[in-house]
């Protein structure tokens, strides 16, 4: 079963109170969308020499936020890593077309072509980036997130993973997510942690009893230059589609 055999259902509840922005989800038993959004963040050691140590590792947070998706300007909520069966995974069931409007995801892309990258990019079209936002949240919005944050100076190169299960029974078992931050060395490449990733998908999902049909992993690095703070963030966050992506548009 590769989609939620109640997306069409699903999505015609999932909008949020405004036209053009998302909104964090506010009751995870009603429905909403789950997305997937890695980001590092890097900024100068500029603040610290005037005493200020926390001041620079809070922007290299509000960096990451809006590295990759437009997560900027909310109120992150950190939630535990599981989506129920009123929840659609962006990138997996349902992505924007190239209409503006969220539509399903074509069943024929599960069968082998769909990766960790595609749901990543999901993201990234819907809410848009920094300076080409396109469904960002509203200002201020309170958005529950599955969350992991990973701080730390350069010269070191720093990486943002998430795994998700997908159950073979969305209407009874959760998705589940695994995420992990930190830095990439010698002994740690990009294969091994990826397969580590979708390992402790596995296990989590042995514990929990949920059979699954297959497990994506996303990943994110970059370096951070010396005399530079990196934050390594996993924010994936519940939310509420803007009304506008859930209609056709019409014409000026």
């Amino acid at each position: 079963m590769p989609v939620h055999p109640d997306t069409h259902a699903i999505l015609s509840t999932a909008a949020g109170p405004h036209r053009q922005r998302c909104a964090g989800a506010r009751n995870l038993d009603e429905a909403h969308l789950l997305a997937l959004v890695l980001g590092i963040g890097i900024t100068p050691l500029r603040l610290e020499s005037m005493g200020a140590n926390l001041l620079d590792s809070t922007i290299a947070f509000d960096l990451a936020e809006v590295d990759t998706a437009m997560l900027g300007g909310i109120n992150l909520s950190p939630v535990s890593s599981f989506l129920g069966s009123r929840g659609l995974l962006l990138g997996y069931d349902v992505a924007l077309s190239s209409a503006g409007v969220m539509a399903r995801v074509p069943e024929g892309s599960h069968d082998s072509h769909l990766t960790g990258r595609d749901l990543l990019d999901a993201a990234v079209a819907l809410f848009g980036r920094r300076h080409e936002p396109s469904y960002p949240f509203h200002p201020g919005s309170l958005v529950p997130c599955a969350h992991r944050v990973f701080r730390a100076r350069g010269p070191v190169e720093l990486f943002a993973t998430v795994g998700v299960g997908i159950p073979k029974e969305r209407r009874e078992q959760p998705c589940i997510l695994m995420e992990d931050v930190g830095v990439l060395d010698g002994t740690l490449g990009e294969p091994s942690l990826s397969r580590a990733v979708e390992q402790s998908v596995h296990v989590v999902a042995e514990i929990q009893g949920v059979p699954l049909e297959r497990v994506l992993v996303g990943l994110r690095r970059r370096e951070v230059p010396a005399d530079h703070l990196g934050c390594a963030l996993v924010a994936c966050p519940y939310f509420l589609l803007p009304g506008e992506v859930l209609a056709p548009r019409v014409p000026a």
